[in-house]
């Protein structure tokens, strides 16, 4: 028998086994093998490693120091993601057993893995500086870097037309 391509969707009910312990077929004929070809749609954010899904989450670098809860998606439902304090960039966490279940095995799933990707501002205002700063002194580092702004000296450019592509150099005073 060939195989027959459908482009319908419908509700079935299969039952394994008739009163007797027997299988029976459709409508209660006799036994047939059904093939089904399953399309998985993707879920967007989640990709699949056998049967463990990865995700990546993004938090500030406050929620990586001190640690949160955030809300993560998963393949079931938005769950809750406990972020340890201290967690770093690149820091995996895991949700057990909210894989992808095991072909032939759906007892057995998989875990869903969180790389962390910690979101560290371009800017921040002269109070979010100063505490940082203070924040900076308590904790003792020995840091070699300076802990003041760096003065910055206007720039000067040298352009030049080179085969009628603008160069820029530019150079502090």
């Amino acid at each position: 028998m060939s195989p027959i391509e459908i482009n319908k969707h419908k509700n079935i009910t299969l039952q394994p086994y008739n009163s007797s312990g027997k299988c029976s077929g459709f409508n209660k004929g006799p036994p047939r093998d059904l093939y089904a070809y399953l399309d998985v749609q993707e879920v967007p954010g989640i990709q699949r490693d056998g049967i463990n899904l990865l995700s990546t989450v993004s938090i500030s670098y406050l929620d990586a120091i001190l640690g949160s809860v955030v809300k993560v998606k998963t393949v079931e439902r938005v769950t809750d993601l406990q972020i340890p304090p201290g967690t770093q960039p690149g820091d995996v966490l895991v949700l057990a057993g909210k894989g992808a279940p095991k072909l032939n095995k759906p007892s057995i799933r998989g875990d869903h893995l969180f790389t962390i990707k910690v979101n560290i501002p371009n800017r921040i205002s002269a109070k979010e500086r100063e505490l940082l700063e203070e924040l900076s002194s308590l904790s003792n580092t020995n840091s070699s870097r300076s802990r003041t702004r760096p003065r910055t000296q206007p720039a000067t450019a040298n352009v030049r037309i080179d085969r009628g592509i603008e160069v820029v150099k530019k150079h502090a005073c």
